[in-house]
């Protein structure tokens, strides 16, 4: 793979285009503005993107990115102005809070390079950028007609190959680009990288970017306020002072501007709530115990760390040994109960998996864990509305 520079646009955007694009983002949505009110920091960005005005061709990446996929240039405007918000939040040094802002603008743009062939990229590995025509390492011509479209992971690997060929010192940056989509336990990109070996810094980008994929399920970023329950399950879990770090950015913000989220709920489901989770800790705490000498499985290691975390979830926010007897449901319970469901439906795939995996003596017990971890998963699901024509 190659990149054509005949094929690049003389033209791209400027710093001061890049910042009212963002300006544009955060003053559009009010969550977002909110929290400018309170974390300003546009002299410093603009100083930043004023910086990257030096390297032309990865404005010119940037502006690829824009012109051919506004929504995740969006992403990318929004990961890197509260990644950088967040970094000042947790007392890191200016420097640092520029290598997230930069990182945050650049994580997406393996995706959308004029002239690039990704498929023959990630099956050669090489990545030459000269004045010639596209080729591959073979030498046959790049067919530009091919998809380029790829997963997060060939993406990410691309983005922090073009980053690596304009900035050849910044290898902290390159690696906040490289493992923007990791997850804490290892499932995501690249794969087997989990909490353990991933620095703050990086799990501030890798958290913005879960924030991106929470408000798409919602109605994007005006439902920002909606994800603090779920940053509230996070921050009992994983990544606890980045995800911490981030709910009391939201909600403070919230709380000075007066605008605190409403939530309808049900006072008599809360109970039923507890009760289920209750089940579901004990019933996962004894298969845990029955599959302890299988721990060398992949599958029965990944659900034994799910089963550790939920112990800290159920023993850290109340749900262990809370009063059945009482009228009223603390309020940070209640955020915590109306988050859980997602973690729990993370669960029923690795559950198909280790059905394959564990030995026939185990089987009864998975299911009667499936059983339980069902009927708490039904016990979380928000109520519909009523309608005669449901």
């Amino acid at each position: 793979m190659s990149i054509n520079k005949g094929s690049i646009k003389t033209l791209s955007i400027s710093s001061a285009g890049l910042m009212e694009a963002i300006r544009t983002l955060v003053m559009f949505h009010e969550p977002l503005s909110r929290i400018n009110e309170h974390f300003c920091a546009w002299r410093e960005l603009a100083c930043h993107a004023q910086e990257l005005e030096a390297y032309p061709d990865l404005m010119h990446a940037l502006t690829d990115l824009h012109t051919q996929s506004q929504m995740d240039f969006e992403r990318g405007l929004f990961c890197a102005w509260i990644s950088y918000i967040v970094a000042r939040k947790l007392g890191y040094e200016e420097h640092t809070c520029r290598q997230l802002f930069i990182a945050g603008l650049s994580q997406d743009i393996g995706n959308y390079l004029q002239g690039v062939n990704i498929q023959n990229y990630l099956k050669h590995s090489v990545l030459s950028i000269d004045g010639g025509a596209s080729r591959t390492p073979a030498g046959s011509a790049v067919n530009e007609a091919e998809p380029t479209s790829v997963d997060q992971g060939s993406q990410a690997f691309v983005s922090v190959s073009y980053f690596e060929h304009v900035f050849t010192e910044e290898t902290q940056i390159s690696n906040m680009i490289l493992t923007h989509h990791a997850c804490e336990d290892g499932s995501g990109y690249p794969k087997g990288v989990n909490e353990s070996q991933l620095t703050v810094t990086q799990q501030i980008l890798i958290v913005a970017n879960q924030l991106c994929d929470q408000m798409a399920i919602c109605s994007g970023y005006s439902s920002l306020d909606n994800c603090l329950p779920y940053l509230k399950v996070a921050s009992v879990l994983y990544f606890k002072q980045v995800n911490g770090a981030f709910y009391d950015l939201i909600n403070t913000s919230c709380v000075a501007m007066g605008a605190l989220r409403s939530s309808e709920r049900n006072s008599q489901r809360y109970k039923t709530q507890i009760h289920a989770l209750t089940h579901l800790h004990n019933a996962a705490l004894h298969f845990s115990a029955e599959v302890l000498t299988q721990d060398s499985l992949i599958y029965v290691s990944q659900l034994r760390e799910k089963i550790r975390k939920l112990d800290i979830f159920v023993n850290e926010t109340g749900v262990q040994g809370f009063n059945a007897d009482a009228h009223e449901c603390p309020v940070d319970l209640l955020d915590f109960l109306e988050a859980f469901q997602p973690f729990l439906k993370t669960w029923l795939p690795l559950l198909d998996d280790l059905k394959r995996e564990v030995d026939a003596a185990s089987i009864q017990s998975l299911e009667r864990f499936e059983l339980n971890l069902r009927a708490s998963i039904k016990s979380l699901e928000k109520p519909r509305a009523y309608s005669l024509f449901v």
